[in-house]
């Protein structure tokens, strides 16, 4: 999976990365964030999985539907890489 199947598979258009805050505002050195405010979707990737490209083949998403602390849903999202060495069994 690449980023623009990732864009596609969770409804927006784009990824406007920048850096990720915790609950506390601390600034993190290993996650980007991106937020889509009209689909309501927050996507997270480490900084060294970033810095490989957006033209990465071996993307992959994992989704959860949230709920913020105004009560609203939301969908995260976070993106792996997706390593073939890790399969260990094929049915």
């Amino acid at each position: 999976m690449n980023i623009t199947e990732i864009k596609r598979e969770l409804g927006i258009p784009e990824l406007k990365w920048s850096p990720s805050e915790d609950k506390d505002g601390k600034v993190s050195t290993k996650w980007l964030r991106s937020w889509d405010n009209n689909k309501r979707v927050d996507v997270h990737i480490p900084v060294d999985l970033h810095a490989k490209g957006k033209d990465n083949q071996n993307l992959s998403i994992q989704v959860e539907e949230r709920i913020a602390s105004s009560g609203q849903l939301y969908t995260f999202a976070r993106v792996v890489e997706y390593d073939d060495k890790e399969v260990i069994d094929i049915w």
